[in-house]
């Protein structure tokens, strides 16, 4: 397919993981310069909203294609009582670079070495109080205790299903755009007064959607079926809709019935409906 293709149907897919995301739409500024941006007579929310969803579904992507059951956790990191509660966001980051840096320090002397593999956020309760949360590849909860030092740490190993989207989902929890109206102006949320909606080491591997050109017949038809997966049903968006950008879409989750098949999960050989790769490239 050449770089500047043609106005129509595209069919997505990003394998990350046990969880394949699939997206169908209609574009019709394939290939052509600028990014494109939701129009501009849609409100400051909307357009907020949209890029919200996008950042949203990066961080999915990433949790997924990166993490996995076994070592593997989602830590809580506190301050407790006795501690020196950061007192603005630039106190906050350092503290948590500086744990970073000692937790590093200790994967690299570990026998056999470990890569340091990470994706936190930092968080302000309704109350005021600070924390982190951060999952972390090869996670050894006493280590991790005493690298932070700070106060408590509670850790929940990821579980066996592969599926780490609502993990992802509770990590953005506090970073949802709040409307405003002229009855009612909603303050921003939590997360977005300190820093970033979510970091994450530069080592992570980020998986490289395979896109195809599709039929309308084809859009207009049910959702495929995959061999060796099935579909979240509570995934399902769009259908014979609209999005933001005023063009028909619909995208879902599809999960791996298996999550311990063996197949090699990155790069698969098949589009998942028993034929080659065809028409496809990479984006």
């Amino acid at each position: 397919m050449s770089q500047k293709s043609t106005p129509g149907y595209y069919r997505k897919r990003v394998y990350a993981g046990n969880v394949l995301f699939l997206s169908e739409y209609f574009a019709g500024r394939m290939g052509r310069k600028g990014r494109g941006s939701p129009p501009k007579k849609k409100s400051s929310y909307e357009i907020a909203m949209a890029h919200w969803r996008r950042q949203k579904k990066e961080l999915a992507i990433l949790v997924n294609a990166n993490f996995e059951a076994g070592k593997d956790q989602s830590l809580t990191l506190e301050w407790g009582k006795g501690s020196e509660k950061p007192p603005d966001r630039g106190a906050m980051q350092r503290q948590i670079t500086n744990f970073i840096k000692r937790l590093r320090r200790r994967y690299t002397k570990s026998e056999p070495k470990r890569e340091l593999k990470y994706i936190y956020t930092m968080e302000i309760g309704p109350r005021g109080s600070r924390h982190v949360h951060i999952i972390l590849k090869d996670a050894d909860l006493q280590e991790v205790q005493d690298c932070w030092g700070a106060g408590p740490v509670h850790g929940t190993p990821l579980y066996k299903d592969g599926n780490y989207t609502e993990l992802a989902d509770y990590y953005m929890k506090y970073t949802r755009p709040k409307q405003q109206t002229p009855d009612v102006a909603e303050e921003e949320s939590e997360g977005e007064k300190i820093g970033k909606r979510w970091y994450a080491s530069q080592n992570l591997y980020r998986p490289e959607p395979i896109l195809r050109k599709i039929t309308e017949r084809t859009f207009e038809k049910d959702l495929p079926e995959i061999e060796g997966y099935h579909i979240d049903p509570d995934s399902i968006k769009g259908g014979v809709e609209t999005d933001l950008n005023g063009r028909p879409f619909r995208e879902c989750i599809y999960i791996r019935n298996d999550p311990n098949d063996p197949k090699e999960r990155r790069r698969p050989l098949t589009n998942g409906l028993g034929r080659k790769r065809r028409k496809e490239r990479k984006v």
